[in-house]
């Protein structure tokens, strides 16, 4: 594949995480939070996301091993998104009873552990 088709290629698996994650969040927003600006904490996380995936991109575009990152940054994404799914579903549903405290706990410690480990996983596998 040439770069131009592997830089595509992750910024589709990117939209898709990303955008996965935010629906979820409008989700627990809309139907779990009841405070008067509710959406002002999904403006931010919309701004975090886009944030993560534009520092994510330039590692990306600018370091010397660009297949070799698309291809281990495409595995992590493709791995890092049923992972994520099942343990904020499952920590959700402990005992067959959906937990809200759980899973607002869960799903805000996902998104930023992921708003923080794409990037950082590019950088380092574009340069090493």
């Amino acid at each position: 594949m040439t770069e131009r088709k592997m830089a595509g290629l992750y910024v589709f698996l990117l939209l898709a995480w990303w955008g996965g994650w935010l629906a979820l969040d409008m989700w627990r927003i809309e139907h779990l939070l009841t405070d008067a600006d509710k959406w002002a904490g999904f403006r931010r996380d919309i701004l975090w996301c886009a944030g993560s995936a534009a520092l994510s991109l330039f590692f990306l575009m600018t370091g010397p091993n660009k297949k070799f990152s698309a291809y281990a940054l495409s595995v992590c994404l493709a791995l890092i998104v049923p992972i994520s799914v099942a343990i904020v579903a499952g920590s959700s549903f402990i005992h067959w009873e959906f937990d809200v405290p759980m899973f607002l706990m869960m799903h805000t410690c996902a998104g930023w552990v992921m708003t923080l480990v794409v990037p950082l996983m590019t950088f380092f596998s574009a340069r090493f």
